[in-house]
């Protein structure tokens, strides 16, 4: 990914200049990935050709970075997950005033936050002055909270140009409006009587694929609502057009299979003020949601494991160092090659099993 490619400065420059409306989703993001990898520092960032913003983060006070002072730099280069174990020994980071100084930064991991179009716009990261790996099972978590991060900063941005449609109506930039039909999420703007007054093709697709029927400006846009959604759909409808932001995950049954999805219902308002209705925007998360399921699923059973480990070797090696003392007591027994073996190996095991113990308790 170039420093200075022109489509991606566009996009981070939207991003940017962006009326996050998820800080709180993205604030809990940053510090599950900091309590995830074990790390003090975490941080989502946004990057243009000269500057790294820092957007959300926990344990740091900081806002932004000369791009040539970033350790992310290197990531929005990568396709994948970023690993530092130990800056020092990486010629890249070694000569980093953040390592040669406070606060003395050795691991780190980043993963890049890229948009649909392919353009990496920043990173999900985490930072420790301890020198260390990540696991495989945090690594895929933290694939997967990046994934989310961007769908999230490009929800609030689809939903803005919706509002800009709506307002510009056919005027509306040719470039703006590309972005708004691309968007995989579904996007839909209703009036106060819950009329289709704006929509994208995501939701048109959809609404085609599973209920046989093309929605249309101007029509009522229950008969096309999921029957299972329906009666939370009106109830999330009136209490947003009484200006409450509604955020709710789903679960629908389709033809094809089970879809979940993210769904917001926020009051929609033109350029004076005034309400003009309901704006709902929709993002399939589901494979997010299996992705987390999955690692969840693998977490406890690697918990299970390990318990069953420690649990497993407690009562042997309590038998055997009973019977060792016992030996002990006997001076000709205490004083053969063999009993040191013997002892030696007890004290192998004793070492392997307070090892097993504490990975266990960290994984928890």
């Amino acid at each position: 990914m170039k420093r200075y490619n022109t489509e991606r400065l566009a996009d981070v420059d939207r991003f940017l200049k962006l009326d996050i409306s998820k800080d709180k989703e993205l604030q809990e993001i940053v510090e599950l990935a900091a309590e995830i990898c074990g790390s003090p520092i975490a941080m989502i960032t946004l990057m243009d050709g000269e500057t790294q913003f820092v957007k959300f983060r926990t344990g740091a006070d900081i806002d932004q970075v000369d791009y040539t002072n970033t350790f992310c730099q290197f990531t929005l280069k990568s396709d994948d997950l970023l690993i530092v174990p130990d800056a020092t020994k990486d010629k890249r980071f070694a000569d980093n005033v953040f390592v040669q100084g406070s606060p003395h930064l050795r691991f780190y991991a980043g993963m890049p936050l890229t948009t649909e179009k392919g353009n990496a716009v920043g990173t999900l990261c985490v930072f420790d002055t301890q020198i260390r790996d990540l696991p495989e099972l945090e690594k895929e978590m933290l694939r997967s909270l990046a994934q989310q991060v961007t769908r999230l900063l490009e929800f609030d941005i689809t939903h803005q140009i919706l509002k800009e449609q709506y307002e510009q109506s056919l005027s509306s930039s040719n470039t703006l409006l590309a972005y708004f039909q691309s968007s995989s999420s579904c996007h839909l703007l209703m009036d106060e009587n819950m009329r289709v007054v704006a929509f994208n093709q995501s939701i048109s697709d959809l609404i085609f694929k599973n209920r046989q029927a093309y929605l249309k400006v101007g029509s009522d846009v229950k008969p096309y609502v999921h029957p299972e959604f329906l009666d939370e759909f009106v109830a999330y409808f009136n209490r947003a057009l009484s200006g409450e932001n509604i955020s709710v995950e789903r679960h629908l049954e389709y033809f094809k299979g089970k879809i979940c999805w993210y769904v917001n219902f926020e009051c929609a308002f033109d350029s004076r003020g005034q309400r003009i209705g309901v704006s709902l925007n929709a993002t399939d998360i589901t494979a997010s949601v299996n992705n987390q399921e999955r690692l969840k699923a693998q977490l406890q059973a690697i918990e299970r494991i390990n318990d069953l480990q420690v649990n497993e070797l407690i009562r042997p090696i309590e038998r055997i160092n009973i019977n060792i003392k016992k030996l002990n007591l006997i001076p000709e027994l205490a004083a053969t090659e063999e009993f040191l073996v013997l002892y030696a190996s007890l004290q192998e095991l004793l070492e392997k099993q307070q090892l097993i113990a504490s990975g266990a308790d960290q994984v928890k």
